[in-house]
C-alpha cells in the first residue's frame, strides 16, 4: 500500500473535458460516429459513461448526489467538495472491468476487484463492473475519508466504507437509511472461520497482500472490517459519548491500536473480539435512519458517445493504473478517429511519459497548451513532463500557471514545491507545501516529496521530507519505509551515525514485517548481499533487494555492482514498486557518466 500511495500522488492523470467540448469524431458524411453501447449521463461535477443501460446510469448520478447529500448532513464539519469532477465508469459486465484493474506487483490485473476509486490531479475516478451499487458508496466514502483523515489503519478505512456503502433511498417514503448490514458480509461472518480481531487491527500491508491471494482471507477481513465499526460506531451500548471519534483521532495520530481502544473503550483488542464474536450472532441490527435530503445537483442530461469518446476513456482508465502500452493503442484509435480530440492528445503524452518517453511528451503538449492555454490537465501534464525531463526552471513557470487555473489543485503546488526544492530555492519550495497541506493535509506529500528528491539525488532534502513525514505520521510497519530513504541519504552525505539512528527506529517499529527487518539489517551493514538475495522469496521483495543493494554500492562508487543490480531492476523488476523508480533514477545517472 505504501507503494500505491505514492503513486497516486505522483501519477501521471490524463485530462477530462466536459461532453460539450470533446470534439466529435467523424463519419465520412461528416457526422459524428456514436458508440452503439455506450452512453455518458452528466449532473454537475459528476459524468457517469458506460455500457450500462441508460437506467442504470441514470441511477448512478442520482443516488451518488443524495449519498453526498446525506454525508453533508451526518458529518457537517467534513470536506466533502473536490476541486475536480467525479467520473463514473459503469460497465455491464463484472467481467470488463478486469482489463481496467489496479495491477499487482508483477502487472497482473488485481482479482476480486469490483470496483475501485482513485484520486488524480484532474479527475476523481470511479470504474465499476455489473451488479450492486453499493461498490460506488464505497468508494465514494472512501474518497470522503482520505480528504479528511491524514491516514487511517485500512480495516478503519474500509470498515468506513463499508459502513457507509449501505446508504439506501427510499423515494416513496422520502427517508435515507445507513447502517444496514449487508447480507453478504453476515453471510461470510457466520459461516466462515473468523479471524481474530488482532489480525485484522494490526494487519501490515504485506498481510493485506497476502489477504488477496486467497478469497476467503480478504473477504473475511472486509467482513470484520464492517463488522468492527458498525459495533464501535452504532452498536456498543457501553460507549462514552465521542468514544468511536475519540478511536479514530487516536488512530490518526498514530496510538498505538491497544492503546487507542483501550483509551476510547476501557478494553482491549482481545475482549473487543469477544464481545464482536457475540455482537454478529444477533438476529437484528441497528442503522441510522434520517430524512431523504435534496441533493441539489445540476439537472441530468444524458447522450450518446462518439467512439473516439469510448476510446479515450478506455484509454484513459488503462493510463491511470499503469498499462501504459495498452492505453497507447486505445488513444491512438480515439485519434484516429478523431486527430483534434484534445483530452485523447493529453492522455498519450502522459502514457508517454509512463513509457520513459517524456521529452516527446512535452513536445506534444507544448502545442496543445498553446491551443488550449485554460486546460488545467494539459497545463499540468506539461509542468510534470517537464519536470521528469530535469527541466525544472520552465517547469516552475507551467506549474505556476497551473496553480493559477485550479488554485484549490494540491497537486499543482506540489509538483511547484517539488520544482522549487530542485532548483534549490527552498523558501519558495516550503512556502509551495505549506499550501499544498492547507488544501489537502497529508503527511503522505512529505513520503512522496522525500522519494522524489532522492531520485533527483537532493540527498539533504530527501532526508529532512522523510523525517517531517515520520514525525507526522509515526513509525509503524507502512511508514518505517521512509527511514530507509532517510538512511540511503544520510549515507550518500557520509552521515553514517544519522543513517544508523534512522534504522534503529525503523528496527523498532511496531509490526514491522520479517522482509522489512532483512532490508533494514542490510542497509545497517548487518547482512551481506548474498544473504539479503537468498531471503528475497517473490518478485516484490526482490525488487527491493536489488535496488538497495545497487543505491548503496552506487553511493559507495561500486559503479560496476550498482549497475548490474539496478539493470535487474529495470528489466525484471515490480513497476509498481517505489524501488523500481528509485533504481531507474540512479541507473539514469550512472549511465550518464
Amino acid at each position: 500500500m505504501k507503494r500505491l500511495l505514492v503513486l497516486a500522488v505522483t501519477a501521471l492523470a490524463a485530462g477530462v473535458m466536459p461532453a460539450a467540448a470533446q470534439s466529435k469524431s467523424a463519419q465520412a458524411d461528416g457526422a459524428p460516429r456514436l458508440s452503439r453501447d455506450w452512453k455518458r449521463a452528466t449532473s454537475g461535477d459528476l459524468i457517469a459513461v458506460g455500457d450500462a443501460s441508460e437506467k442504470t446510469l441514470r441511477e448512478a448520478v442520482d443516488e451518488i448526489a443524495s449519498f453526498r447529500a446525506a454525508f453533508k448532513h451526518l458529518y457537517p464539519t467534513w470536506r466533502l467538495d473536490s476541486p475536480v469532477p467525479y467520473r463514473v465508469v459503469r460497465f455491464q459486465s463484472p467481467t470488463a472491468l478486469q482489463r481496467y484493474a489496479p495491477r499487482d506487483e508483477r502487472g497482473r490485473p488485481r482479482q476480486f476487484v469490483s470496483g475501485y476509486f482513485g484520486s488524480y490531479p484532474d479527475l476523481n475516478v470511479i470504474a465499476l463492473g455489473g451488479g450492486s451499487t453499493d461498490v460506488v458508496f464505497h468508494e465514494f466514502a472512501h474518497s470522503f475519508v482520505s480528504r479528511n483523515f491524514h491516514s487511517l489503519p485500512m480495516w478503519l478505512n474500509e470498515g468506513l466504507a463499508e459502513f457507509h456503502a449501505t446508504f439506501e433511498a427510499d423515494w416513496k417514503k422520502g427517508r435515507s437509511l445507513m447502517g444496514r448490514a449487508p447480507a453478504n458480509r453476515l453471510t461470510a461472518l457466520r459461516r466462515w472461520q473468523f479471524m481474530p480481531i488482532k489480525e485484522v487491527v494490526l494487519a501490515t500491508p504485506a498481510d493485506i497482500g497476502k489477504f488477496w491471494r486467497a478469497g476467503d482471507r480478504i473477504q473475511m477481513f472486509y467482513a470484520e472490517s464492517w463488522a468492527l465499526v458498525h459495533y464501535l460506531h452504532i452498536g456498543r451500548r457501553q460507549n462514552a459519548p465521542g468514544a468511536f471519534g475519540r478511536l479514530v483521532a487516536a488512530l490518526e495520530r498514530g496510538t498505538p491500536a491497544e492503546q487507542a481502544f483501550q483509551e476510547s473503550f476501557g478494553v482491549t483488542i482481545d475482549q473487543i473480539d469477544d464481545e464482536l464474536r457475540r455482537y454478529i450472532r444477533n438476529p437484528t441490527f441497528l442503522a441510522m435512519s434520517f430524512d431523504l435530503l435534496q441533493h441539489g445537483a445540476g439537472a441530468l442530461v444524458i447522450e450518446p458517445m462518439t467512439e473516439a469518446d469510448v476510446k479515450y476513456i478506455q484509454g484513459d482508465m488503462l493510463n491511470r493504473v499503469g498499462v501504459f502500452e495498452d492505453a497507447e493503442k486505445d488513444l491512438t484509435s480515439a485519434l484516429a478517429l478523431d486527430p483534434a480530440h484534445l483530452s485523447a492528445r493529453v492522455a498519450l503524452a502522459a502514457a508517454r511519459v509512463g513509457q520513459d518517453r517524456a521529452s516527446e511528451a512535452v513536445g506534444m503538449l507544448q502545442g496543445i497548451v498553446q491551443a488550449a492555454p485554460t486546460n488545467f490537465a494539459a497545463t499540468y501534464q506539461l509542468a510534470r513532463a517537464l519536470a521528469v525531463s530535469n527541466h525544472h526552471l520552465e517547469a516552475l513557470e507551467v506549474f505556476t500557471r497551473a496553480t493559477k487555473l485550479l488554485d484549490a489543485s494540491p497537486d499543482a503546488w506540489y509538483g511547484l514545491s517539488l520544482s522549487a526544492l530542485a532548483l534549490g530555492r527552498g523558501a519558495h519550495a516550503n512556502a509551495a507545501m505549506s499550501l499544498v497541506q492547507q488544501r489537502r493535509t497529508d503527511p503522505g506529500w512529505y513520503r512522496a516529496r522525500a522519494y522524489a528528491a532522492l531520485r533527483i539525488g537532493l540527498d539533504a532534502a530527501a532526508a529532512a521530507d522523510a523525517r517531517q513525514y515520520l514525525a507526522e505520521a509515526g513509525w509503524d510497519a507502512d511508514t518505517v519505509y521512509a527511514a530507509l530513504v532517510a538512511a540511503i541519504a544520510h549515507r550518500r552525505l557520509n552521515q553514517q551515525a544519522d543513517a544508523s539512528e534512522m534504522l534503529d527506529n525503523a528496527r523498532r517499529a511496531a509490526n514491522v514485517p520479517e522482509w522489512t527487518v532483512t532490508v533494514i539489517d542490510y542497509l545497517d551493514d548487518r547482512l551481506s548481499v548474498e544473504a539479503i538475495l537468498k531471503k528475497a522469496r517473490d518478485i516484490g521483495e526482490k525488487t527491493e533487494a536489488h535496488a538497495y543493494i545497487g543505491l548503496l554500492a552506487a553511493a559507495a562508487g561500486r559503479h560496476d555492482e550498482a549497475l548490474l543490480h539496478l539493470r535487474w531492476v529495470r528489466d525484471q523488476g515490480a513497476r509498481n514498486y517505489v524501488e523500481y523508480g528509485m533504481a531507474k533514477a540512479e541507473l539514469k545517472r550512472l549511465e550518464a557518466r
